[in-house]
């Protein structure tokens, strides 16, 4: 009678089970081993994170810029905040970004005008705030 199967001597089977076992003792390990990052992770940022909003620095200068200049206040008067915060804004590079597309957009604009036929086209561009966005407006500033 001939059975079917293979033979495997008892050293290589000894070799492969610790194999085996090796392989699951380093999963426990790894599995472990996640769990504790897990943990540590979960008891170090219990909360959350609560960053500093640039927004409201900004919007605090905003209104602080507003009001210097409807009382006529001086540069010195500038809280520290908005000088760090205008700092940061310049040397951070948002300025350079923003400038570049504002020039873009002015570009597009200006590349896409076409002249009128009667030859009576005005362009006018206010740089400085000096006209209302809403003409009827009756709170009018006088500089």
């Amino acid at each position: 009678m001939l059975e079917s199967g293979f033979y495997i001597t008892s050293f290589s089977a000894t070799i492969f089970i610790a194999g085996f076992a090796a392989l699951g003792l380093l999963l426990v390990t790894l599995l472990v081993s996640m769990a504790m990052m897990l943990q540590s992770c979960q008891n170090s940022n219990g909360g959350v994170i609560k960053l500093r909003n640039i927004n409201d620095d900004y919007s605090y200068c905003k209104i602080h810029s507003l009001h210097a200049k409807l009382n006529n206040l001086e540069e010195y008067n500038v809280p520290n905040i908005c000088k760090d915060l205008a700092l940061q804004y310049i040397k951070g590079g948002q300025y350079a970004r923003d400038l570049d597309s504002t020039k873009s957009v002015i570009e597009d604009y200006f590349n896409g005008v076409k002249p009128s036929e009667d030859g009576l086209d005005v362009v006018s561009i206010d740089i400085d705030s000096l006209f209302q966005w809403n003409p009827h407006s009756s709170n009018l500033l006088v500089r």
